[in-house]
């Protein structure tokens, strides 16, 4: 990534204290820098929800620190920046040097009637914290109307929903959008939306801001409701008695959560049914509401990539295998079409008027450059862990298990330490929970997201088994020799982004798991190599081998022919391949 993606921003906090500099990515929001100014200027906010300051733009100049804090207080403040704002918009290029660019700004503290009658813990600065005043979706936001009015039809019919997904997934701009259209939809409702569940209040109404009334009907959208599972009250007062009769609406986004499970609110359990559970991907309860998922359909993926990224010098099957390699998840969508953005083999492309196709990302985008550009991005890199709790061995364990198993289960965690390291995997947003026929399964949120993983626990393995030296031939008969026929006969139920494994995909899952096993992990591989003529299976980078796998001789001759001459894999860097064919019955009839 290029030096200038990191901006140094001077802030001041209005009519107090000194300029501060703050550090932000590039392609993160105005939402974001808030967080980090309370985090730089504490204890002076701790009370204040980061989300209440209100940014302001000035520039002020001056050749002395003393002459740029005068022009701040001369500044008029009218430039508000909109919590969703990219910095890359606010400043298109690094931001200027020897200025004070943003004065931040605090409420003022609310006027206060003393009522005797009240608790003064009622009463206290701060209580009816929480609320978000909506921000505008900007004409770069892809609309999502059918998933949107999906929910909301769900929202109607049940009148509790819970959308779970990982971080970065674009549920903050989803309920966004969800309100917006209960805006639209009945002009009469404004809906209370609160983009963090607030400290320990006495009550758990005021955390729903002066909006709420007890006495009347009120929707109620909460992004990161994961941070509310301490507060019982607010599940056993209002959420568990919510049926189809209810006045209230309440919908839920959390970045962690089980389905069709017990929530694990302090004090209490509450079950969400499956047909008021909204996960990644669509799944039809039968219940004639139209399906909605947290991940971008193909549709929206298109708007997305159209919205976002105008200029852009894409091949349609380049784009294919981005959305097959994110499955949708809107942050690692941005984040991968970024990074190509601003590597050399996309800008000699452009600067050629041509088209960045999948065979170019694969041959001219190294993989390590790729993992190491992705590694610096926040919003990718809050769903997975970081480099040094990659270290950790029962951190390991688990994310090796899922890499092998595609996923794990509590039952697949032999020791106590596994079993905690299991839920911090889940807690923290790294595998995502799942049900499938009503066993909880812990998996990837996409390829993506498993192949990086895959990467660093690869070159962090201390004792690797050496395959140097080995052809490609004799490696791939020693991975074999590892196949477990119990494993071959339980075909895979679930892998990556909530994808059902077919049966047949079983000998390549099972390739897979051995070549981790063999290599004691340290064997990168890179699934489904593509050029705009034919896909491989497996790719590893590491020795620059091919491998194609099939089952019982179908096309076994066309296949091993795109190899040679002319064939779909002829131009491929490969400096070895081969072809494997995976019988389920023997040829040959064995005695005894």
């Amino acid at each position: 990534m290029e030096e200038d993606s990191i901006y140094t921003i001077v802030c001041v906090i209005h009519s107090r204290g000194a300029p501060f500099s703050v550090e932000i990515a590039r392609d993160r929001s105005v939402g974001h820098l808030k967080n980090l100014i309370k985090a730089k200027v504490s204890p002076m906010f701790d009370q204040i929800p980061a989300h209440y300051l209100d940014l302001y733009r000035v520039d002020a100049t001056g050749s002395t620190e003393k002459e740029r804090r005068e022009a701040v207080a001369r500044a008029d403040l009218t430039d508000k920046l909109r919590v969703t704002r990219m910095w890359y918009k606010v400043y298109p290029s690094i931001p200027p040097k020897e200025t004070i660019h943003i004065v931040a700004k605090p409420p003022r503290p609310p006027k206060r009637k003393r009522d005797d009658s009240e608790s003064d813990l009622i009463n206290e600065p701060g209580a009816k914290r929480g609320v978000h005043t909506l921000a505008e979706i900007d004409g770069s936001t892809a609309q999502r109307n059918l998933t949107v009015d999906a929910l909301y039809e769900r929202l109607n019919e049940y009148h509790f929903v819970l959308v779970r997904g990982p971080p970065g997934s674009g549920k903050s701009t989803l309920a966004q959008l969800l309100a917006n259209h209960i805006r639209i939809k009945e002009p009469t409702v404004d809906p209370i939306l609160i983009n963090a569940w607030p400290g320990e209040d006495y009550r758990w109404s005021s955390r729903l801001t002066e909006k709420y009334d007890p006495r009347r009907s009120n929707t109620i959208i909460v992004d990161d409701s994961q941070l509310s599972y301490w507060d019982a009250p607010f599940y056993n007062g209002l959420l568990k008695n919510i049926g189809g009769r209810d006045p209230n609406r309440v919908i839920l986004f959390a970045s962690y959560g089980k389905p069709n499970t017990r929530v694990s609110v302090k004090g209490t359990n509450m079950i969400v049914p499956l047909r008021q559970n909204v996960s990644l991907r669509p799944i039809d309860h039968e219940d004639e509401i139209v399906p909605a998922g947290l991940f971008l359909t193909s549709n929206e993926f298109t708007d997305m990539v159209q919205k976002k990224f105008p200029a852009g010098h894409f091949a349609g099957e380049f784009l294919d295998g981005a959305l097959h390699f994110t499955a949708g998840h809107a942050g690692a969508v941005c984040r991968l079409l970024q990074a190509v953005l601003a590597h050399n083999s996309y800008r000699e492309v452009e600067a050629n008027n041509g088209e960045y196709s999948l065979e170019i990302f694969h041959s001219q985008f190294p993989i390590s450059e790729l993992w190491l550009d992705l590694d610096k991005s926040s919003r990718f890199r809050r769903g997975l862990p970081s480099l040094n709790e990659l270290q950790s061995p029962k951190i390991a364990r688990v994310l090796r298990a899922v890499l092998s198993n595609n996923h794990v289960t509590k039952e697949m965690m032999e020791s106590p330490d596994d079993k905690q390291a299991l839920r911090q995997c889940f807690e923290m947003g790294w595998l995502h929970a799942t049900v499938y026929q009503w066993d909880t399964m812990y998996i990837f949120t996409t390829s993506l997201h498993q192949w990086f993983v895959e990467y660093y626990l690869g070159n962090r393995v201390l004792d690797p088994n050496p395959i140097n030296d080995q052809p490609l031939s004799e490696f791939a008969i020693n991975v074999i020799r590892l196949f477990s026929h119990l494993r071959l006969s339980s075909p895979r139920k679930v892998g990556a982004s909530d994808t059902h494994r077919p049966p047949a995909t079983r000998f390549q899952d099972e390739f897979y798991r051995c070549c981790l096993k063999y290599s004691n992990g340290s064997l990168i591989s890179f699934p489904h190599l593509e050029n705009a003529r034919g896909r491989i299976d497996y790719y590893i980078p590491q020795k620059k081998w091919g491998i194609e796998l099939l089952g019982d001789g179908d096309r076994l001759e066309t296949h091993s022919s795109r190899f040679t001459g002319s064939g779909a894999y002829a131009e491929m860097d490969f400096t070895d391949c081969i072809t494997l064919d995976f019988q389920n019955k023997p040829q040959k009839t064995h005695l005894g």
